[in-house]
C-alpha cells in the first residue's frame, strides 16, 4: 500500500508538558505547531521528481504513547483515555493521523529558536504482529 508513498508530517499538536516546562504561553499547550514550509515543498518537490505519492499527515503528541494506543492496558482509565483520542481525532480536520513522541517537540524547538523542521515517516507497517518492522517483507519495503 505504500511502497512509493512519503509520509510527511506537516502538523503537530497535543504538546503540553513540554511547553509547560519550557515556559511556552499556557494559551499556546497543546496548539498545532507546524512544520517548515520549505522543507515542506522541498520534499514534495523531491518525492514528485521520484515518481513518489505524498500523504501528508498530522501526528499527535502523546506523552504516554502505549495508554492512548491501547486504552485496555489501563481499565480503570479507559473511558477518559478514549475520549482524549477521540478530541484528537476530531483535530485532524480530515487529515491521515499519526501518533509519537517526538515530532511535536522537533516542531517546537524549531519554531522557538527560529529554525526547520519536518517529520518524514517510516512507511513499514510496524504494528503488524505477524512481522518484524526491521525484517523480511518490512525491511525491503523501507529499504
Amino acid at each position: 500500500e505504500y511502497q512509493n508513498c512519503v509520509k510527511i508530517i506537516d502538523e503537530t499538536d497535543n504538546l503540553h508538558g513540554y511547553c509547560q516546562a519550557s515556559g511556552v504561553p499556557e494559551k499556546e499547550w497543546g496548539k498545532s505547531v507546524m512544520c517548515s514550509p520549505v522543507l515542506l515543498e522541498a520534499f514534495q518537490r523531491e518525492a514528485e521528481e521520484r515518481k513518489m505519492v505524498t500523504e501528508i499527515r498530522i501526528c499527535h503528541h502523546l506523552e504516554n504513547y502505549h495508554s492512548l494506543r491501547s486504552p485496555d492496558v489501563f481499565p480503570n482509565r479507559k473511558h477518559i483515555l478514549e475520549q482524549q483520542l477521540l478530541d484528537l481525532k476530531q483535530n485532524a480536520n480530515g487529515k491521515k493521523e499519526s501518533f509519537d513522541m517526538e515530532s511535536a517537540v522537533l516542531f517546537r524547538c524549531a519554531k522557538d529558536f527560529g529554525r526547520h523542521a519536518i517529520s518524514v515517516l517510516q512507511t513499514v507497517n510496524k504494528e503488524d504482529s505477524g512481522c518484524d518492522p526491521y525484517k523480511g517483507k518490512n525491511r525491503e519495503q523501507a529499504l
